[in-house]
């Protein structure tokens, strides 16, 4: 590997740290009509508008790109589960 890859390697992890830092704590406050399929739809489309927002100018960099669709995907099924729990009256 050649000093640019290792250069390139370092600017990716830094990079990579500055997005998890920013996506550590509350992204956004959403709420949703659990009973409403577009209300929920809508929350997750605006927690991914978050995610998008805080990332930044970080988007190329491929292991940024791996922690984004990871952490969406996390968030999008807490919604859908979190829905679910407040139709079927267990909601805390």
């Amino acid at each position: 590997m050649s000093l640019k890859g290792l250069d390139d390697l370092k600017r990716k992890l830094q990079e990579l740290q500055k997005v998890a830092d920013e996506l550590d704590g509350n992204i956004a406050n959403l709420s949703f009509e659990p009973h409403d399929p577009q209300s929920i739809d809508l929350a997750i489309q605006r927690m991914e508008a978050a995610v998008d927002e805080k990332v930044g100018d970080y988007r190329d960099n491929n292991m940024v790109e791996d922690l984004v669709l990871a952490i969406k995907e996390r968030y999008r099924q807490a919604i859908i589960d979190r829905a679910a729990e407040a139709r079927s009256g267990k909601e805390g």
